[in-house]
């Protein structure tokens, strides 16, 4: 007699909406704002944004995350520690999407420092995908549809996020 244990995968009609996420057609887009947090995308939203993520796991090929961060020197460590432990638990359930093939990161800055870029270390977490990241600047952050600046892995910004992974998302 066969023992199969797989899971049932709960329809997407009957996953509970949330306002940070939005999935169509395999894409599920990612959106956090620390710098200018509504109401509604608070710690708790957050706390319960990682209890819904895994649901769209057996339907995602591919994540966008889109990060409006905080500048570090100008909030409370604390605050930022927290920032830093979300995105790094964001990271852990993305690697238990087994679909997932792409991972895109960008990051809406005020101008382009590179404080405002170190959420973009998370991505050194993700295992078996591949991933890029860019931020978009300035004034163009009010657009939709904006290309990002796409960072190179042999860009030089690179080499300083991977001693940010190692210092603040192992």
């Amino acid at each position: 007699m066969e023992n199969n244990n797989t899971t049932i995968p709960k329809p997407l009609s009957e996953i509970n909406p949330h306002p940070s996420l939005r999935f169509w057609a395999g894409i599920l887009t990612i959106s956090i704002d620390q710098l200018n947090p509504t109401p509604s995308q608070n710690t708790i939203s957050l706390s319960t944004l990682t209890q819904i993520l895994p649901f769209y796991s057996p339907y995602t090929h591919i994540i966008k995350i889109g990060i409006r961060p905080a500048i570090p020197h100008e909030i409370p460590d604390e605050i930022y520690r927290t920032h830093i432990a979300n995105i790094k638990l964001i990271v852990q359930q993305i690697n238990e999407f087994q679909k997932l093939k792409e991972v895109h990161m960008r990051v809406l800055v005020n101008q382009c420092n590179f404080p405002q870029l170190k959420m973009g270390a998370s991505l050194y977490g993700l295992s078996g995908v591949e991933w890029s990241f860019g931020y978009v600047e300035g004034e163009k952050v009010r657009g939709r549809g904006i290309a990002p600046v796409v960072i190179s892995p042999v860009d030089g910004v690179m080499g300083r996020l991977v001693g940010v992974f190692e210092r603040e998302f192992r």
